[in-house]
């Protein structure tokens, strides 16, 4: 089953857009199946986020593990399940099917492999790792037991950003001639978040690094990267950035840029552009109304969603959705692999390189791998 989900298949964009139209509402009202039996590492934010798709008679919720016993045993109420101190313990238990990994980074390299060493499919949240060595472990893991990995670039489902990508890979735009991504997050991290050299780019630009993969279509080749730490204290003691630009260099000539921030006063800032030879297309920031109020001093419509659990609150249900589904050997629509998600590990690190550096940073300079080609990598 493994090579299935392996590689990335454009067709798989358009399937993803019906894929992606799912709701938790939509799955749970399927009938005539046994629901999945699911353990859920991780009691923290993106855990609490994925809990409210959780509540579906599409899911038993087998377990909840988190070292913090009061974050267990709050989510694993709300969920009507057992909470566990030891994710090991979790795993341990009879009659898991999958496993959704939403721990701290540097734990999920070795939560990945043990969960698919013992049969079960995955669900991660990005990183799969945090460096390659533990990135290939995991994924070497996922291929000698076949399961399913799915890792956690929910973005892929937002509506707007799957309309894209149909577009490109179905010649709407031309030929790409140029693609333009602007990520603004509302305020920095909180205090206890973990911050260091590239945390920018392997924590936050990462979803950007695979959205313009997807959306393209095309490998990068090259990167180049400019940062500051302009807006957050914390940032720059620990050596990270938080405002930056990106520039890819696709295979095919094409260039994209990324711009982020990790300040916006307006609210969560997520929007897309492809330019080619025939047209351009574009997402716009969705709102919670769509009603505008005009008058003399002008028209205003309501605020930007505040941050990511509103703004892809569809998507990160069409994720589950696309997961349960990979479960049952059905169609997993647009969903990020291993292999997607090895390369937007690459693209942080040359990010990385090119700011310490000043320079721009061959991909086959950090990865000798991406020069492969694509049937050859997992």
């Amino acid at each position: 089953m493994v090579g299935a989900f392996q590689h990335v298949r454009r067709a798989n964009v358009s399937r993803g857009a019906a894929t992606m139209m799912s709701t938790t509402s939509d799955h749970g009202s399927r009938s005539g199946r046994a629901p999945v039996a699911l353990a859920l590492i991780g009691a923290g934010r993106i855990a609490r986020v994925h809990a409210r798709n959780l509540r579906s008679p599409e899911v038993t919720v087998v377990g909840v593990a988190d070292p913090d016993r009061e974050a267990a045993d709050h989510l694993a109420g709300l969920l009507g399940t057992t909470p566990y101190t030891r994710w090991e313990d979790l795993l341990a238990t009879g009659g898991v099917d999958a496993v959704m990994v939403c721990s701290a980074s540097d734990a999920h390299a070795e939560q990945v492999a043990a969960a698919a060493s013992s049969g079960k499919h995955v669900l991660c949240e990005k990183p799969l790792a945090t460096d390659l060595a533990g990135v290939d472990s995991a994924l070497a893991a996922v291929e000698r037991s076949g399961v399913v990995l799915h890792v956690g670039f929910n973005r892929r489902f937002d509506p707007g950003f799957a309309d894209l990508a149909r577009t490109v890979a179905e010649g709407g735009i031309g030929r790409l001639l140029q693609l333009r991504i602007t990520s603004r997050d509302p305020e920095p991290p909180p205090a206890g978040y973990p911050r260091g050299p590239g945390g920018l780019f392997a924590d936050m630009v990462i979803h950007d690094f695979d959205v313009a993969r997807y959306v393209s279509g095309e490998e990068v080749v090259a990167v180049s990267a400019a940062g500051s730490s302009l807006v957050d204290p914390l940032a720059g003691a620990a050596g990270d950035l938080d405002v930056a630009v990106v520039t890819l260099r696709f295979a095919s000539g094409a260039i994209g840029m990324i711009e982020c921030c990790r300040v916006s006063t307006y609210g969560y800032d997520q929007r897309v552009e492809v330019h080619g030879t025939g047209a351009t297309a574009w997402t716009t920031n969705p709102h919670p109304t769509t009603s505008v109020i005009a008058d003399g001093g002008g028209a205003r419509s309501s605020p930007l969603f505040r941050f990511f659990p509103e703004r892809y609150e569809r998507a990160y249900a069409a994720e589950l959705a696309a997961f349960l589904a990979a479960c049952r050997g059905e169609d997993a629509g647009p969903a990020a692999t291993g292999r997607d998600a090895r390369a937007a590990l690459v693209l942080a690190e040359a990010a990385r390189l090119s700011v310490l550096d000043g320079r721009t940073v061959p991909l086959v300079e950090v990865d000798p791998r991406v020069a492969e080609p694509l049937g050859d990598r997992p």
